[in-house]
């Protein structure tokens, strides 16, 4: 979910910090604003929004109040506030916008009027940057005007809230993409990012009303200039923005000739765009050819992209090119994906060589991983009956058992398919899914039941019901027993509900069954996000859910782990129990932010070390440095690498959707997610845990949507090095010299 187009004075330490607020007030006042934030309670926040309150306690509180979103009494407390507000005008602007509701749309309208008209350029550019992130309908008519304003920061600001509106339509593409030369470096950067997200939802919208649609070279001319230009980011904001614009068979000779250069760029990140962005998305001659000629590019991620993209094309030229490469291949991670691919083309041949091979990639999850693959991509008939077989959920063959990440790539890529034996397998895991080894079976059982529905497995809704039968614990805050189904597969279920029932051949009386369960756990069940689950089953299905009253809070804040040793140098916490409250996160806050500690991360690719801004994000800034001290990252993998994006790691499971046992709500600020930034990973809002995440580049599209608490200060070499498969061999706490 773009880039800053000028050069970066600083590519390693390059999170933008707008100055760390003054803390006024109390410790005990500022941790009851930090207990309203995280618990969403944006009521508690009253006292400290009034007009005489303490200044920096106030800023806190308004920043509080942005953060806790649509969620309660904050939309409406926002609203008043927009209506009267003149000393944190600008700070509340902001808060409005990430608040991500429609119902702020119209007070922000209002406030972008009264300050263009008052030409107080600053704030009419932060409200045109909020009033994108309310999604209202018809924004491009509001902010389009603002794009031949005659001062720059309201059209980058005009730019930045049309990128985020969700706005799609080639007027407004074509309106951003006369700003890519403007005078203003800042106007540069935010017409690349609009036109980035604007093409890519413009070309999704032309497919859908056209399967032919044949990209748009009028336009994608328009941006060519950039694949020229001497900085790399400029190059790269060229290349997403083409991505969707060029035609489906790019000319190797003429006008776009020129992307074909992209591979042998002296900047490897831009070799990776280009194979990623625009050579894999198309399948003619001339794409095919360059994507032949990264077999050999010196970058081994590079290599890889190249042969997943030629593994999809059919033709015994590519199955050559790749039995070539696997013959040349010198890297053993790149060698197992060669062998999928040319098993997908019909060379069994090749998997059977890989498996002699006394050099195969080193972790275990990798060489299962492939294994998987070959199985699920071999035109064999007996091929799925063998992985059946292998991955029999009840009597693994496997001395260490299956990797639960290896699950759950079999059941992803199950989906859509037709075999005998299928629903007997399903059924063996959902009957007897605990044969999974225990701390990773719920989430491979959530892959399982989410097949089920996607699949529209109806035969298997009364297994369903059963399952989820067990946890009906009665009245709301009534405690689900350990002894029933994990909150994770809970949630799974009320979304498999939804698609079965969604079904036509769906049996009136199961419905009515499952209707009944997502109703009961949208009113009963103890957690946030399996209530969430169930509302939006229901929402899915465009039926009226029953009368509830929301209870508790809207996540699963209770605090973060203490340390389990003491650490000379660092302040020991006071308190018991294994939690942190805010006041003593608020306290380990502040000694964070006056001594500067650095978290090195050791790793098979090398270190690399990080600073924390735990004045924007003290919770989830104390709770990556108690969980380093912890020891929570010792021998964890990377699980997810995305070439030119990101690095995510830390998941204690290893499979990418584990945690450490603890959440914590999203922090967002203003901090930008430019090369070496450091985020937290979630799959909902406030459902951050110990993963963290670290950016190959700048990514605009991420900014204010995750919490941005860092940046790496030493050691992005091996960032760029890392790829799945290693993994973080240690994790510690490395405090500055007084």
């Amino acid at each position: 979910m773009m880039f800053l187009l000028r050069t970066l004075a600083a590519t390693l330490v390059a999170v933008v910090f707008t100055g760390a607020p003054a803390l006024g007030g109390t410790l005990d006042e500022r941790a009851k604003i930090l207990r309203a934030e995280m618990t969403r309670d944006a009521a508690l926040l009253q006292p400290w929004l009034m007009p005489d309150a303490d200044p920096a306690l106030r800023r806190t509180a308004i920043r509080a109040l942005g953060r806790i979103g649509d969620d309660g009494t904050g939309p409406g407390m926002l609203r008043d506030m927009l209506a009267t507000e003149t000393k944190e005008l600008r700070l509340l602007l902001w808060s409005a916008g990430i608040a991500r509701t429609k119902d702020l749309a119209e007070p922000i309208a209002e406030q972008l009027a009264k300050q263009l008209a008052a030409k107080q350029w600053i704030y009419a550019a932060e409200a045109a940057r909020a009033l994108g992130w309310t999604g209202a309908d018809g924004l491009g008519d509001t902010l389009r005007p603002l794009l031949v304003h005659p001062e720059a920061a309201v059209r980058a600001g005009a730019l930045e809230g049309l990128g985020r509106s969700g706005a799609k339509e080639r007027k407004d593409l074509f309106a951003a993409s006369k700003l890519v030369d403007d005078a203003n470096a800042d106007v540069r950067a935010a017409a690349f990012y609009a036109s980035w997200l604007i093409a890519s939802r413009y070309r999704g919208e032309a497919t859908k009303a056209d399967k032919d649609w044949d990209g748009d070279s009028r336009l994608a001319k328009r941006f060519l200039p950039a694949l020229d230009h001497p900085d790399a980011d400029v190059r790269m904001g060229g290349i997403r923005v083409l991505g969707s614009l060029l035609p489906k068979a790019c000319p190797s000779d003429g006008p776009f000739s020129i992307v074909y250069s992209l591979i042998a760029d002296i900047d490897v990140r831009v070799a990776q765009d280009a194979v990623g962005r625009i050579f894999t998305r198309r399948k003619d001659a001339h794409s095919s050819g360059a994507l032949l000629k990264a077999l050999s590019h010196a970058d081994p991620k590079v290599r890889r992209l190249a042969a997943e993209a030629l593994g999809e094309r059919e033709g015994d030229a590519y199955k050559a090119a790749l039995a070539a490469a696997w013959d040349a291949e010198t890297d053993a991670r790149v060698r197992e994906v060669l062998t999928v691919q040319l098993v997908k083309h019909g060379s069994e041949a090749h998997w059977a060589k890989l498996a002699a091979r006394d050099d195969r990639a080193r972790e275990d999850v990798v060489r299962q991983m492939t294994e998987a693959q070959v199985l699920l991509g071999s035109k064999r008939k007996e091929a799925l009956q063998e992985l059946f077989t292998w991955a029999d959920p009840g009597a693994s063959q496997r001395a260490g058992g299956i990797h639960a990440a290896v699950w759950m790539e079999i059941v992803g890529k199950l989906e859509g398919r037709e075999h005998p034996k299928l629903d007997e397998w399903l059924t063996g895991f959902l009957v007897g899914g605990y044969a999974v080894d225990k701390p990773d079976r719920h989430f491979v059982m959530s892959s399982v039941i989410g097949l089920v529905g996607k699949n529209k497995r109806l035969a298997h809704a009364d297994v369903l019901l059963e399952m989820l039968g067990r946890t009906y614990s009665g009245p709301p805050h009534d405690e689900i027993k350990q002894a029933v189904l994990h909150e994770e597969v809970r949630m799974a279920v009320m979304g498999a509900f939804a698609d079965l029932a969604a079904d036509k051949a769906c049996p009136a009386e199961t419905k009515a069954k499952m209707m009944s369960a997502l109703g009961r756990h949208l009113v009963n069940d103890p957690s946030p996000w399996v209530r969430r689950a169930a509302k939006k089953a229901y929402e899915k299905l465009e039926a009226e859910p029953p009368e509830h009253d929301e209870f508790d809070q809207s996540n699963a804040w209770k605090g973060v782990p203490r340390a389990a040793e003491p650490m000379e140098g660092i302040p020991a916490s006071a308190g018991d129990g294994e939690l942190l409250d805010e006041k003593a996160i608020l306290k380990l806050a502040d000694w964070i932010v006056a001594h500067k500690p650095r978290l090195v991360f050791d790793t098979t690719a090398g270190p690399f070390a990080v600073e924390l801004d735990a004045v924007k994000a003290p919770v989830h800034s104390v709770s990556l440095l108690n969980a380093v001290r912890n020891g929570i990252y010792d021998d964890t993998r990377f699980h997810r690498v995305v070439p030119n994006f990101v690095i995510q790691g830390g998941d204690p499971h290893g499979h990418g959707a584990g945690g450490g046992g603890w959440t914590v709500p999203d922090e967002l600020s203003r901090n930008r997610y430019v090369r070496g930034a450091l985020g937290m990973p979630k799959s909902v809002k406030d459902d951050g845990g110990c993963q963290i995440f670290v950016m190959h580049t700048t990514y605009r599209p991420l900014d204010e949507r995750y919490t941005c608490y860092g940046s790496v200060v030493s050691g992005m070499t091996s960032v760029d090095k890392i790829r799945v498969g290693d993994r973080i061999t240690g994790a510690r706490v490395v405090l500055r010299k007084p």
